[in-house]
């Protein structure tokens, strides 16, 4: 009887054994992503380049080895039609690097996800419709690339569109009220630079042009700026008083 408690036990410890070596180290697992929190259309390079997709998800896998990601890419449909974005870059604004080589673990992988079109595709244009943005990606080991999301969708109005049209940016932000996303448009302007002749006069050391100069040495308006007062020096006043009459 003793024997066979001892066996018993014995044998639940291996097994407890071979199920935690097989859940940490020998399972591979699956890679998954969240529900994007916000989804962009529009151009990139701020306003200027060609159309791009950006969205911000949590990247994590099932498995505690973790993925080691080669490529993803992101595809956007309308009705029957869909565009594929194979040009991916991740990072937070200022550390943007080319995805490749990703490695994400259990405890996830967070950050914005940039997709853009390559050259033979400069010609797609976003128009009114429903859109749905996927996202795929290649691990090592995977034979194809697999699906981790599907979010839509994406409503595209006449008005948005047109906006779309003027370089402007699309914002799809998730709102867990509704269940959707609610779409709104920003409008990113460049900094005003000066003209090109002052920039190349500041540039060279020649100081401001002289529309500039004549900002600073322009008396009241109808005065001549060689009639506006000017400061005596000492030199000035000695000078003076020598060609004065002796009292």
């Amino acid at each position: 009887m003793i024997e066979f408690v001892s066996i018993s036990i014995s044998a639940v410890a291996l097994t407890l054994s071979v199920v935690t070596a097989w859940l940490t180290i020998l399972q591979r697992g699956r890679l998954r992503a969240t529900r994007p929190t916000v989804v962009y259309f529009g151009p990139d390079a701020g306003g200027d380049g060609p159309p791009k997709v950006f969205l911000r998800t949590l990247l994590y896998s099932t498995g505690q080895r973790g993925k080691v990601i080669e490529h993803m890419y992101a595809r956007v449909s309308r009705r029957d039609n869909g565009q594929v974005f194979s040009i991916w870059v991740y990072g937070e604004r200022d550390q943007l690097v080319r995805g490749s080589g990703l490695h994400v673990g259990p405890n996830g992988h967070g950050c914005n996800h940039h997709f853009l079109m390559g050259e033979r595709d400069s010609t797609f244009r976003f128009t009114p419709g429903d859109y749905t943005v996927e996202l795929f990606a290649t691990c090592v080991g995977d034979r194809k690339p697999r699906q981790l999301l599907h979010s839509g969708p994406l409503h595209v109005d006449v008005n948005l569109a047109k906006a779309l049209d003027e370089g402007k940016s699309l914002y799809f932000d998730w709102s867990s009220d509704s269940g959707n996303y609610a779409p709104h448009v920003e409008e990113k302007r460049p900094l005003a630079l000066p003209p090109p002749a002052a920039l190349m006069n500041l540039l060279m050391g020649d100081g401001p042009p002289p529309s500039l100069r004549d900002r600073h040495t322009a008396g009241p308006p109808g005065r001549d700026p060689d009639d506006a007062p000017r400061s005596s020096t000492p030199l000035d006043r000695a000078e003076s008083a020598r060609n004065e009459p002796a009292k």
